[in-house]
């Protein structure tokens, strides 16, 4: 099988079998997750709840960053579980 060529850069790239967000090389899917940034601090400084923060992340691993649903959703919870272990 051939790798795959990454739909925001267009360049080749090798991808995992398991990849969580299949289609995009490591940099841009490191770039997407860095655009979601602001907005998840501004919604932590807005005073939402770790649920609500969990489900907009969710969310957005999944919609903005690519990630398949199933990858975004333990994502969220990952950092669910930092975010109150602090």
């Amino acid at each position: 099988m051939a790798d795959p060529i990454c739909r925001d850069c267009r360049v080749w790239y090798a991808e995992e079998i398991n990849d969580p967000a299949p289609g995009l090389c490591v940099q841009c899917y490191e770039r997407r997750l860095i655009n979601i940034t602001p907005d998840y601090i501004r919604l932590l400084n807005a005073g939402a709840t770790p649920i609500q923060v969990t489900l907009w992340m969710a969310d957005a691993l999944e919609h903005r960053v690519g990630e398949r649903p199933e990858y975004a959703r333990q994502h969220a919870y990952t950092l669910l579980e930092a975010l109150l272990s602090q």
